[in-house]
């Protein structure tokens, strides 16, 4: 099987270099941290991370992959089991009329569709002014807030490195949502579902991460995120029995540390 070693400036940078030059997934990997990298004494520099990846044999990825079939399944049962509580309780909290005037979901996840107003225009003129007058951006009022999603050609010049800028245009668009005084408003700019299928990537980051804390017992520091994708990484392990996690350090630079109870 194959293994290399790679350095970066964090765990997951590395990790994620190595899949990209393996051409290979998270979950067909074994990840060994070699040096977990940090500041040098007294703050001067920093140490850079390497971790050894080494390609799994394929009846072990099979396996792995059905335990995290199975892990799955017990979760959606558990928190469908736990809606289905909350939804009895309020049941039984909420007089008849107040019942009988909640309306169900829309089908789709991501809202109704809606005009967008300014931020839609916005977001309109800056892909204008990037060259990409063929993008269209559709937007959608959910409870999530204001949901835009752009879509046409060359759409991975809209992510940039880990999304990078996406989260750009997301922060410019929610600087426009948000100019006035008054209860702030959630913006999420998306393109080819980027924001799905990096959570997807991120939980199971979490879960491998958590697992290499469990066996060696230190603590690990993932790289620097935003916001929200600190929240996925957070609540991927708050009902975990054998690590906790909480943020450090300032923006931009706040990241995620992983630690063994």
């Amino acid at each position: 099987m194959r293994s290399i070693e790679v350095t970066a400036k964090s765990v997951d940078e590395a990790i994620f270099m190595g899949i990209d030059q393996l051409g290979l997934s998270i979950d067909q990997v074994d990840i060994e941290i070699i040096e977990e990298g940090g500041r040098r004494l007294f703050g001067i520099g920093s140490k850079q991370c390497v971790v050894r990846l080494t390609e799994r044999a394929p009846e072990e990825v099979e396996r792995v992959l059905e335990e995290q079939e199975k892990q799955a399944e017990q979760e959606a049962q558990e928190k469908k089991e736990r809606q289905q509580a909350r939804t009895r309780e309020r049941g039984r909290k909420e007089p008849r009329g107040r019942r009988a005037q909640r309306t169900a979901p829309p089908a789709q996840d991501w809202g109704e569709p809606v005009d967008g107003g300014a931020e839609a225009a916005f977001l309109r003129e800056v892909l204008r002014q990037m060259g990409m007058e063929d993008a269209v951006v559709d937007a959608f009022s959910g409870e999530s807030g204001l949901y835009l999603r752009i879509s046409g050609p060359s759409m991975g010049i809209l992510i940039g490195r880990r999304g990078e800028t996406l989260n750009a245009l997301q922060y410019l668009t929610s600087l426009i949502a948000n100019r006035q005084e008054g209860e702030y408003r959630r913006v999420i700019v998306d393109t080819e579902n980027y924001r799905g299928r990096r959570e997807d990537t991120l939980k199971r980051l979490a879960k491998r991460m958590a697992e290499d804390v469990r066996r060696s017992g230190k603590s690990v520091s993932l790289e620097p995120m935003n916001p929200y994708e600190r929240r996925i990484l957070h609540a991927s392990l708050q009902d975990n029995p054998y690590v906790s996690t909480h943020s450090e350090g300032e923006e931009p630079f706040r990241h995620v540390v992983i630690t063994a109870k």
